[in-house]
Formats: structure tokens, C-alpha cells, sequence
């Protein structure tokens, strides 16, 4: 028996004990040192998920007096026991978290897992010539699929509350991970980014500054060549049409599903792209569908180090990147701790809270979900449309599991001085030295209020939102 993947093993490590007994090569993997850190390209056992890097956390009334604040955004605190190799857990915590106590979890979760034999799934039936637009190695390839359930709901989430240890972690979450770190593993991801050198600037807002020479732009040059990366996808993700999710350790890629890819350039740890297979086809990305899948996937994984971006600049060829991008931060982003102003509208009765940051250079816009994401996904969806046909530069940040997105509204400027999503929020990458030495708040500031809509335009983009929201709210 042959296991691909890390990810495979744990899928069928999931399905049963007796997998992982009968095959030599997942003890291996699980048991020795080859799983470790070292291996994994992590040598200082340390990863963004339990590094601590800010003085100033406040996260969760009844958690953060009791326990350590990098604790409250690490995979073992959300996870149970164990925490992955590289956070410098045990391998054999790696199996734990794989077929050991989450088992148990499973049989009592919302979540199922289906096991398809000599390729058969239940998109077998899909034409060839859907994919046709891919060249044969995206259609040919076996990844995991996650299917997603038929409802998006955050009954599990609790919106800008960290919640107390538990004994469980995510399916999707652990898969998301351990697919990662496979990569990492096998030499994709070109640098340790845990090992990079990162600062809290001085001053009022506490900007993050990482030192880091060997980042490149991250971005996808040509979605359509996805097809070339075929060693940097992880999993893929679909709708379904069932209540449950489902997970299925391998299938071919179906027709309408976002990848999954790993960026080998992360800025932070686990640093995925999540492309959309159809989005080329589309005259401008569908940002319903785009943002309702990010959101999914935010709310399924259940972590709250785990945040969302996505770009648009008029000014860039093509006017979108037509893809979101995440990793994971070990503390909340500087623009999550800012105060808000709310705005009070018949929304809020849908459980949706817009706010406007207060004292923050760039023009912000904070849209919160109190027990209805859909109606979020629906309200920021609409408003971000009609920036992209006025073609007016924006970005979104999508925090604490889905429930709440930031809005940045920039203006249009040349490509060199665009500002990316997690810039906006407040985490700069520096490739020279110098630069990262001689950063201050002050030349911070500046960069985003030089890059910030101005007040009337601003004060329109808020007329839009209360618009809109009181639209779909009514």
C-alpha cells in the first residue's frame, strides 16, 4: 500500500486504525524522524503559529488572563493535544491528531469522511470537455476534495471570541496543515518563513514589520497555467449538495472547484492561493462566488489564526488577481485591533454590524456577522461589484473565521505603489535590510494615507454600503 501524501494518511488513518498498522510506510513517515521539523525544512522548531510577536493581544474575555497569547492561535490550542512538526510537536502527536483522537471526534461531528475506491466519486459522471480549457495534467491529477455542506452557517463560531480549549480540531484544518507541510517536506516552499525576522513597530498602532530577502511578488502570473503547479496543490474545495461536509481522500479535480495551491513565496506561514478552476470564463471574477467559498473554507477550518486576502487594482493588467490568498498569523493583525465607529442601519437586524475604523490612516470598513453569513457574504459581494465596475481600488481582509471582513479602499495608482491586502492590514515584508531597520510608524502612516481614498469619496463608499445593506436587510 502506497500513501502519496501526508494528507492521504491521515484521511485513511481517519477511516481506521488498522490502515496505518498494515502499512510500513505511514509508521515511517508518523514515527521517525523523518516527519520531524528538520525534515519538514522548519529547523528551529518554531513556526508562526506559536512564535510570539506582539506586546499587546486582548483576545477572548474568559482565555487571554488564563492562558499564554501565542497559546490562543496555535493548531494544538484549537487542536486538542498534539500540534504539527513543525510548531514542534511530536511526530506521534502528528498521529494523534491523524487517526488517534480524532476518531473518536468524528463519529460525533458534522462532518463525514467517504473513502472511493479505483477513482470512483460522485463526479465521475462530469464531461471531459468541462475541463477541457486545462491542459491534461490539471484534469489527470488526484488531490482531496473537501465538499463542502449545503448550508453556510457559523453555529460553530463565535464572532470576535477566541473560545476555550477544546478537544477538537477541524478536519479541514488538520488537512489544510498537514498538506502544507507535505510541501514543505518535499522542498516546494522555498524558505523557512518562521525563521524570518519580525518586529512590532513602535508606536500607536503597532505595524509588523518582516525582514525577509528572499520574498518574491505573490501572485499567480497566468491562473488558466494552474496546470503547471500540479505538485503545489493540496486539496480542492466544492459545494455540495448534502447537509454534512464530506471529505474525500482522492478524486479527480471537479469541474467548478476552487484550488487549493501552495505559494512557495509565503509571507506567513501556510501560505495558500485559492483559485477558482471557471474564473477565467467569468468577464470579471464573481465575487459572490469567490468570497462565499473563502468564507466557507474560514468557517470550516475553525482557527483564528487563519485570515483571507483579496486584491483589486484597476491600474494591473487585467484589473484582478480573480483569486483569494491565505496563511496563518500567530496574532491578530494590527488593523483587527483598531477601534471601530459603528454605523447603525436596519441591517444590524439581520445580525450585520458595519463600522468605520477610527484613527486609521488608510479608509477602512469593518462588516461583522452576528449568526448570518450569508447575508454577509451577500452585502460585502455587492458592494466590492460595484467598486470593480466603477474600477476603484479596494482589498479585503476576512478575520475571525469568516465572521467579519475588512474593506481598504485605496486609490488607483501605478502597480509599484499599490498597496497589497496584508499591508493594508498592517503586516509590511521588507527585502532590504535597511529598509526594515530604519521603518517607523511615522513613514508607515504616510504610505497609507497617501495611498487612501480621499473624504468625499469615501463618505459615497459609505452611502453604497448603508444602500446596499438596507436593500438586502429589508
Amino acid at each position: 500500500m502506497e500513501i502519496s501524501s501526508v494528507a492521504e494518511a491521515l484521511v485513511r488513518l481517519h477511516l481506521g486504525k488498522e490502515v496505518f498498522s498494515h502499512c510500513a510506510c505511514l509508521q515511517t513517515c508518523f514515527l521517525s524522524d523523518t516527519a520531524g521539523p528538520i525534515r519538514a525544512g522548519f529547523s528551529n522548531f518554531i513556526t508562526a503559529l506559536s512564535k510570539e510577536t506582539r506586546a499587546r493581544i486582548r483576545r477572548g474575555k474568559a482565555c487571554s488572563k488564563d492562558c499564554p497569547k501565542f497559546l490562543l492561535a496555535s493548531p494544538s490550542f484549537h487542536g486538542g493535544r498534539g500540534a504539527l512538526p513543525s510548531a514542534g510537536g511530536h511526530p506521534a502527536d502528528l498521529t494523534f491528531l491523524a487517526g488517534g483522537g480524532i476518531l473518536e471526534i468524528l463519529s460525533a461531528s458534522m462532518v463525514s469522511v467517504k473513502q472511493f475506491e479505483d477513482g470512483y466519486c460522485s463526479y465521475k459522471g462530469a464531461k471531459a470537455s468541462e475541463l477541457s480549457h486545462f491542459s491534461r495534467p490539471i484534469k489527470d491529477v488526484r488531490i482531496p476534495v473537501y465538499q463542502f455542506g449545503s448550508t453556510l452557517t457559523e453555529s460553530n463560531v463565535t464572532s470576535g471570541v477566541v473560545p476555550c480549549p477544546v478537544e477538537e480540531q477541524s478536519l479541514l484544518d488538520t488537512l489544510f496543515l498537514a498538506q502544507w507541510e507535505d510541501r514543505a517536506w518535499k522542498g516546494l516552499i522555498r524558505y523557512d518563513v518562521t525563521t524570518c525576522e519580525t518586529k512590532v513597530i513602535q508606536g500607536r498602532i503597532g505595524f509588523v514589520g518582516q525582514f525577509n530577502e528572499l520574498c518574491r511578488p505573490n501572485c499567480l502570473e497566468n491562473i488558466d497555467n494552474v496546470s503547471e503547479l500540479r505538485e503545489e496543490l493540496l486539496f480542492c474545495v466544492i459545494n455540495g449538495e448534502k447537509i454534512n461536509a464530506e471529505l474525500i481522500p482522492s478524486a479527480r479535480v471537479p469541474p467548478d472547484a476552487d484550488l487549493v495551491i501552495a505559494n512557495a513565496n509565503p509571507i506567513e506561514y501556510g501560505h495558500v492561493f485559492m483559485v477558482p478552476l471557471c474564473s477565467h470564463q467569468w468577464p470579471l471574477v464573481q465575487l459572490t462566488r469567490s468570497l462565499e467559498m473563502v468564507t466557507k473554507v474560514a468557517a470550516e477550518i475553525k482557527n483564528y489564526s487563519f485570515h483571507a486576502f483579496y486584491d483589486y487594482c484597476p491600474s494591473l493588467s487585467g484589473g484582478h488577481r480573480g483569486y483569494f490568498q491565505a496563511c496563518y498569523f500567530s496574532n491578530p493583525l494590527p488593523v483587527e485591533c483598531v477601534p471601530l465607529k459603528p454605523i447603525s442601519g436596519v441591517w444590524q437586524e439581520k445580525g450585520i454590524h458595519i463600522g468605520e475604523l477610527e484613527g486609521y490612516p488608510l479608509k477602512t470598513l469593518s462588516f461583522k456577522s452576528k449568526g448570518n453569513l450569508q447575508v454577509l457574504v451577500t452585502v460585502v459581494s455587492k458592494i466590492c461589484s460595484f467598486l470593480q465596475e466603477q474600477k476603484k481600488a479596494f482589498n479585503l481582509l476576512l478575520s475571525n473565521c469568516g465572521t467579519q471582513v475588512f474593506l481598504f479602499l485605496q486609490v488607483d495608482h501605478s502597480s509599484p505603489s499599490t498597496l497589497s491586502a496584508w499591508e493594508c492590514s498592517g503586516h509590511f515584508v521588507f527585502n532590504s535590510r535597511q529598509q526594515f531597520d530604519l521603518a517607523t510608524e511615522d513613514t508607515i502612516l504616510k504610505l497609507l494615507a497617501t495611498n487612501s481614498l480621499d473624504e468625499d469619496g469615501f463618505q459615497a463608499v459609505k452611502l453604497l454600503c448603508c444602500e446596499v445593506a438596507g436593500r438586502i436587510a429589508s
